[in-house]
């Protein structure tokens, strides 16, 4: 026999975030935070991204393989999850290494 759900509350919160409009972003971290706030949860900010190829020049020379590419967008990410995370005071907010996801 199933016992009710009753009580229950989010424990943790997962926002995805993804290239696209910064404001979604901020839309979609804010009602976490307010679910968050009121059942005593915590909001994970994720940043997915496709891994990138290698970046390379004119000549097709390899400029920065995959590795560095995405150390460059895991750089260029945790910026934006930490300013994300600051709007988001009184909650707690947990937020790491960008997951990467396979190519398109």
């Amino acid at each position: 026999m199933m016992q009710a759900r009753e009580g229950r509350t989010a424990k943790r919160i997962l926002v995805p975030i993804t290239a696209g409009l910064t404001a979604d972003h901020a839309l979609a971290a804010v009602n976490a935070a307010r679910i968050a706030r009121k059942s005593g949860g915590v909001v994970r900010l994720a940043h997915l991204a496709p891994m990138p190829a290698p970046r390379v020049d004119h000549l097709d020379r390899v400029v920065a393989d995959a590795d560095r590419e995405m150390a460059r967008i895991t750089s260029v990410a945790q910026e934006h999850l930490g300013a994300l995370a600051a709007a988001l005071e009184g909650v707690p907010v947990e937020y790491g290494r960008s997951l990467r996801t396979a190519r398109p």
